[in-house]
């Protein structure tokens, strides 16, 4: 029957929710049957609420892996993979019909996430103090660019993140610009200098 297809799609993930779509509307339909609705109706929610489920293991698992960007315990993240779940998270905007605000509140706590981690990113790159004495602290703060830029094929899904990503950067790529000058301006002070020396 129909439960029976929407699990085995489901178990296999790949574009699974786009195609469990066409399953509940036909579910929906049976349901509608005057004849047929005291049999179905069970069924239907039965098999509604495994979607559910799906759902929302699915938004925790893109949480839980978001997470980890702001660990610093080295771990290894698949910002394609989390890529992959925004996008199959996206093909579940078809549940709101039949079940109120749940795609909306999920969807915003993921991007709510997204942005708590770029707020991260940039109070750790505020942080970073850079100089002439401290020039290893580069190497840290162009590592927390390249994760930030990691994330932003995640603007597809969420298109106002642009803003938020691109206003970081800039404000980073000025601080670096007027370190970058007043070290330059620094070197050319003591070569200067150098210049000025005599040799008895």
């Amino acid at each position: 029957g129909i439960a029976v297809r929407i699990d085995k799609v489901l178990g296999e993930k790949k574009d699974s929710l786009a195609q469990v779509e066409g399953f509940i509307e036909e579910m929906a339909m049976i349901k509608s049957v005057s004849s047929l609705e005291a049999k179905c109706l069970e069924l239907f929610f039965t098999t509604f609420s495994k979607i559910t489920d799906y759902i929302l293991k699915l938004k925790t698992d893109i949480i839980n892996e978001l997470t980890k960007v702001s660990q610093e315990n080295n771990q290894k993240i698949s910002y394609n993979k989390i890529y992959n779940q925004l996008v199959e998270l996206q093909d579940a905007k078809w549940i709101s019909k039949y079940r109120d605000n749940i795609y909306t509140n999920l969807m915003h706590t993921v991007k709510e996430e997204i942005l708590e981690q770029f707020k991260i990113l940039r109070d750790d790159l505020r942080d970073i103090q850079i100089s002439w004495d401290n020039a290893e602290n580069v190497k840290t703060a162009y590592q927390k660019i390249a994760i930030l830029n990691d994330m932003k094929s995640f603007e597809n899904i969420f298109p106002e993140l642009k803003s938020e990503r691109e206003e970081i950067q800039e404000e980073f790529d000025s601080k670096m610009n007027y370190i970058f000058d007043k070290i330059e301006k620094n070197l050319i002070d003591r070569c200067i200098r150098l210049s000025d020396l005599t040799f008895e």
